[in-house]
């Protein structure tokens, strides 16, 4: 018990440590593969991004206890950068140079290791994002931009491979694996790194997906994620060259079912266990890329069992 209530605190102060952060440099290599791309961002909402909000956002330090829950939010917003997609389909000349300015203060405020910025579950995500748009935001960019985003990227990438074995828990573990892979394609490619990686997919799939094809958490908007999350692993290791493992295909073939009988008329999908809200557009897309064919299911003893 004490070492449960100790061993966090523990690790925090290893990671604010100089020492630590020394340990995180890796240099500033360039990528020799690139990801695709399959979800496009909200062009509409790309163009009315308010920019001084993300700047004020990204300043953000720290969680003050008066306003907690909002900060929160923001943060949920702003550092996993969800909105580079968004930037990227608006199709303005300004954006990738907004995009560039966003990166570069946030590097500057948050390069070492905080606890707002550096969860796993949100360095999962922004390490993605980073990855996916890396070619978006390197048009027209300098060296002093070039070298600070890889620096960036590396030292990220560092302590999210360190923090299972230093014993953080992951949160979203196909986010946190699909981070490793996408990572391990752009700048190793060496066959046993993405072997281990494949191999922590499977252990998370057996972990989150139950049998008749559900997530673990029975809420419709998780699952939908996950199964977005499966989709594009699928996609880059094959445009890698690496082909796709035949236990994820089989993930994939049992999740979408699910995903169709969670679905309403309008697109949407069903609210209950917490789901947030999705747009029909959103489920369209995914139902789309998981390419299986199965109608959806009218029995799901395992969703059913926990309800």
């Amino acid at each position: 018990m004490i070492r449960m209530i100790w061993l966090p605190r523990i690790r925090e102060r290893l990671f604010r440590s100089k020492l630590y952060n020394l340990t995180l440099q890796a240099g500033s290599k360039k990528p020799d593969n690139h990801l695709p791309i399959l979800f496009k961002g909200d062009a509409e909402y790309g163009r009315v991004i308010r920019v001084g909000d993300l700047i004020n956002s990204v300043k953000l330090t720290s969680l003050h206890s008066t306003e907690k829950e909002k900060n929160a939010r923001i943060a949920n917003h702003v550092h996993r950068f969800r909105w580079l997609a968004d930037m990227d389909a608006s199709g303005l000349d300004t954006s990738v140079t907004v995009a560039r300015e966003l990166i570069a203060l946030w590097i500057e405020v948050h390069g070492r290791w905080d606890s707002l910025s550096w969860s796993v579950e949100v360095i999962s995500e922004r390490l993605s994002v980073w990855l996916l748009y890396e070619p978006f935001l390197m048009t027209g960019s300098d060296q002093i931009f070039q070298d600070a985003f890889y620096a960036s990227v590396h030292r990220q990438a560092r302590h999210l491979l360190r923090a299972r074995a230093l014993g953080v828990r992951e949160g979203d573990g196909f986010a946190s694996v699909k981070a490793k892979i996408f990572y391990n394609i752009m700048f190793n490619g060496q066959v046993a790194q993405l072997t281990a990686g494949q191999d922590s997919l499977a252990r998370q799939i057996d972990v989150e997906i139950l049998p008749d094809g559900g997530h673990r958490t029975r809420n419709p908007s998780q699952h939908l994620k996950a199964l977005r999350n499966l989709i594009e692993i699928r996609v880059a290791l094959t445009e890698a060259g690496h082909g796709t493992p035949i236990w994820l295909q089989k993930a994939i073939d049992r999740m979408t079912p699910m995903l169709r009988m969670f679905r309403l008329g309008d697109g949407r999908l069903c609210l209950f266990n917490g789901a947030g809200s999705t747009t029909s557009e959103e489920v369209t897309q995914v139902l789309q890329f998981a390419d299986a064919k199965g109608r959806a299911i009218v029995n799901a003893p395992h969703i059913a069992k926990h309800l």
